[in-house]
């Protein structure tokens, strides 16, 4: 009987727990997130955790990226793009970014970036998300070409 009793109480203490609100910091307009490994980088290049993804997601934006309602790839810093021939894609970046320092977001930090990822120098976990890049090229100050190795 005294451990149907002890069941009750721990049970009730329990659903009291889970019950109660959530305590969000709103004077700092803060949200505070629980991860269960301790991040290093925001980079997921070099540390392609989930959490790390997750972060970069809130911080970085790509190129391009799949809507999955709509199917389709839709535009982010490139405002469009088209495939040349079946080996090479040209990209139109936008104008109207800018880096959290108030410079702008142009070509040369697109190719900066994917010279950066394909360098066989430069030793990244998931190196082969990358190289079926040959090469990258500036042809405009917001426009970009990449070559692949293979038709795609």
């Amino acid at each position: 009987m005294r451990s149907h009793r002890n069941f009750a109480i721990i049970s009730a203490l329990a659903i009291a727990c889970l019950a109660t609100p959530s305590l969000a910091q709103k004077s700092k307009n803060t949200l505070n997130l629980a991860f269960l490994e301790a991040t290093q980088s925001v980079d997921p290049y070099l540390d392609p955790k989930p959490e790390n993804e997750f972060m970069a997601s809130a911080v970085f934006d790509t190129l391009i990226a799949y809507d999955e309602k709509t199917y389709k790839f839709e535009p982010l810093l490139a405002k469009s793009w088209k495939m040349v021939d079946p080996k090479t894609i040209e990209f139109d970046l936008r104008t109207d970014v800018k880096w959290q320092d108030g410079q702008a977001f142009d070509a040369d930090d697109v190719v900066y970036t994917f010279n950066y990822l394909i360098d066989p120098n430069v030793k990244l976990r998931f190196k082969a998300n990358f190289t079926f890049m040959d090469k990258i090229e500036k042809i405009g100050p917001h426009k970009i070409r990449v070559t692949t190795k293979e038709a795609i």
